[in-house]
């Protein structure tokens, strides 16, 4: 095992657990997270306990490598009965700056 996240009710609760699992392997606490494996951990501790995971940063990354950073954001997913079909024509280049 290379990488380990722990999450419980208490701090008493994941303690139980990595004492636990001490036992069997080599564990080196690094203290809170914000990122695992290429994903942003946010933990919101205020009225609501809430774990948000997202990969902004890697998207990102990704449009910027293939020229795309400059693409309109929309959101998803796209609003249910949307019928596609496919074009009868070449795309316009004004078009193009949508995809």
């Amino acid at each position: 095992m290379d990488d380990l996240l722990a999450f419980g009710a208490s701090k008493a609760v994941i303690d139980k657990v990595l004492q636990g699992a001490s036992a069997k392997v080599n564990l080196k606490e690094l203290g809170p997270v914000t990122t695992f494996l290429g994903i942003e951990i946010s933990l919101k501790k205020k009225k609501y306990k809430r774990i948000t995971l997202h990969q902004a940063k890697y998207t990102k990354k990704i449009l910027s490598r293939f020229q795309k950073g400059n693409l309109i954001p929309s959101n998803t997913p796209v609003a249910e009965g949307i019928k596609l079909q496919k074009a009868n024509s070449n795309p316009l280049k004004q078009d193009l700056l949508f995809y």
